[in-house]
């Protein structure tokens, strides 16, 4: 029983030990990665059904396309599909060459690769690692494995008033420009900066009307000038101090925009309330009746993902060397049929 089920008479294991085989799972596995490709490859987390709004725009995009999201093709290297056909690549490679190890060449090879597969995977096992970074608003910067990056400019592509896309700009304390979009993170300092999320914010500056910035309290922290404030949903509030001028706003975000309510800091009389309006400067009045200027500008906001994989490119390096010796002993294999 056990030599039917591993040995030549096995439809099953000739399909995998043989070229043909393994030829017919790598072009599948090709022909799926490159049909991914050309569409559009979204995080995990936007299958969720509270997504639902975001796939009917998709469905007006795409068309006849859009049933092939149920084999995942819109979300592939996350995938059981990829992760399947995957596992069926290397079990098939893996039988086709482990029964091929004739030359000194390939045998060589394909031992080193199985061992740097095998010490690349325990790695990332033991070593993966990810961190959330944010919410970095337009124009800060933060910390990437010691180098610094600032976000200069993040921008959504939309169908009907629908985000379907996105597109990050960074630059490097060297200087160096970085992008990242949908399935595409950057590598920066070791490390790769992955897309997570991203919501609306709004600079808020304070000043003297001769232009002298005012200080102000946000949540304990003091700033001096300006501040950027992030709002992960609707509805979600500050409340911004500015002692020197007795005043105490409280912005909240709401559907129309950003709601502004001024109050005295000290007595709490309401000075007014109302929707703030991009790129406008208003003027207030401390206690003793000098001018303060209060200026809004909306923006974005996005939180990163910092994944650290130090198993990852000793993993590549394997499959680079099983691939090899696989080419190698598939044209021995060849050269020997063909006497």
């Amino acid at each position: 029983m056990k030599g039917l089920l591993l040995g030549k008479r096995n439809p099953l294991w000739r399909f995998f030990a043989s070229l043909k085989g393994a030829s017919i799972l790598l072009g599948a596995l090709l022909a799926l990665t490159i049909l991914a490709g050309l569409l559009p490859q979204f995080p995990r987390e936007w299958m969720s059904p509270a997504s639902e709004w975001w796939w009917a725009a998709l469905r007006e995009r795409y068309h006849l396309l859009y049933p092939l999201r149920s084999v995942g093709l819109f979300t592939f290297f996350y995938s059981p599909l990829f992760w399947g056909m995957l596992a069926l690549v290397l079990v098939g490679v893996l039988v086709c060459n482990l029964g091929r190890l004739r030359t000194r060449q390939s045998s060589a090879l394909g031992h080193l690769s199985l061992l740097a597969l095998a010490l690349g995977l325990g790695w990332t096992a033991l070593g993966r690692s990810w961190q959330l970074v944010g919410p970095v608003p337009v124009g800060e910067s933060f910390q990437v494995g010691g180098e610094k990056v600032r976000l200069a400019d993040f921008q959504t592509h939309a169908l009907r008033g629908q985000p379907v896309g996105y597109t990050a700009r960074l630059e490097t304390e060297g200087g160096r420009p970085v992008s990242i979009s949908l399935g595409a993170p950057a590598l920066i300092a070791g490390r790769w900066l992955v897309f997570d999320s991203y919501g609306e914010a709004w600079r808020v500056s304070f000043a003297r009307a001769d232009g002298t910035p005012l200080k102000a309290k946000l949540q304990g922290q003091e700033h001096t000038g300006e501040v950027n404030l992030t709002f992960p949903r609707r509805g979600a509030s500050h409340t911004l101090e500015i002692p020197d001028a007795d005043l105490r706003l409280v912005l909240t975000l709401q559907p129309q925009g950003l709601f502004v309510e001024a109050f005295r800091l000290e007595s709490g009389e309401s000075l007014g309330e109302g929707f703030a309006k991009s790129g406008k400067a208003y003027t207030l009045k401390d206690s003793e009746g000098r001018e303060v200027q209060v200026a809004f500008a909306s923006s974005r906001y996005v939180v990163f993902r910092l994944v650290s994989d130090p198993g990852l490119p000793l993993f590549l390096l394997g499959g680079v060397l099983f691939l090899a010796g696989t080419i190698l002993e598939f044209i021995s294999s060849a050269r020997r049929e063909g006497r």
